[in-house]
């Protein structure tokens, strides 16, 4: 994994947080001035505001991605189950292991580690076939089933993990 993109509905705020709080550190910073072409978002246009966020590893481990959308404005999650990006599990040295969740509410483990995020928990509706995708299309392979229809992939040599948990629609 490249990076990890968490929304956020204010920036400066998520930015002290994921800093002061988790400890990951801003690297590069993308804010493109006037909207551009969405169609690789299935949106007319897109604005946004985003700070790469890294740990001890920079660039050379995963990073999240705190993304502000300018254009569209985010809107809330419905309530109920959501099937999608579900928690962040991030590192950090000397950490007691907790969970917490960051100013817009996504959920994240704080694990005891070199630092930086060090996985990603996906809900889908099958995770069969979620496998598949991620193996075949993706080419991730190198799953472990924890449970029936729970999955663990390692794609990195660092330890970062993509879990599949199957939650019904």
């Amino acid at each position: 994994m490249i990076h990890v993109n968490v929304n956020c509905t204010d920036l400066d705020r998520s930015l002290a947080f994921y800093r002061d709080e988790i400890g990951l550190t801003a690297a590069t910073r993308t804010a493109p001035v006037a909207p551009q072409p969405g169609a690789a978002f299935g949106l007319e246009s897109a604005q946004w505001d985003a700070w790469m966020m890294g740990g001890p590893a920079g660039f050379r481990g995963t990073v999240v991605d705190l993304l502000e959308w300018k254009v569209p404005r985010p809107v809330p999650r419905g309530a109920g189950p959501t099937l999608g990006f579900r928690r962040l599990r991030l590192g950090a040295p000397g950490a007691t292991a907790r969970a917490t969740a960051d100013p817009d509410g996504t959920a994240i483990d704080v694990e005891a580690g070199p630092g930086g995020p060090c996985g990603v928990v996906v809900a889908c509706s099958d995770a069969s076939r979620s496998r598949a995708f991620y193996d075949e299309v993706v080419g991730l392979g190198s799953f472990v089933e924890l449970v029936t229809l729970r999955f663990v992939l390692f794609p990195d040599p660092d330890g970062t993990m993509l879990e599949l948990i199957e939650r019904p629609r």
